[in-house]
């Protein structure tokens, strides 16, 4: 059987890294990194290998095994480098 952990890491894909997971006070807490090298600016849709910054986010997510879910996830944001962009900075995948 897989652990807890290795579960937890099949959910959220390749995109993000599980540095921590742990359960307390009846809650499940999974720590999340990105692994981002790059990101395409969903606007103009020219990629980007320049980070704007690091953001920290904490989301809800589905009960796992009966049990409440929290992501402390981080992840960048990124400076679009397509001068003609109305956008500056865009937002790293789907959990930003």
């Amino acid at each position: 059987m897989k652990s807890e952990h290795e579960v937890v890491e099949k959910i959220y894909g390749s995109a993000y890294k599980v540095t921590n997971y742990s359960e307390a006070d009846g809650q499940v807490t999974v720590t999340l990194k990105s692994l981002a090298k790059s990101a395409v600016c969903p606007y103009c849709g020219e990629e980007s290998i320049s980070k704007h910054a690091t953001k920290k986010r904490e989301i809800a997510d589905t009960p796992l095994r009966g049990k409440p879910v929290k992501l402390a996830i981080t992840a960048y944001q990124w400076n679009c480098e397509n001068a003609e962009c109305v956008r500056r900075v865009f937002n790293d995948g789907a959990f930003m």
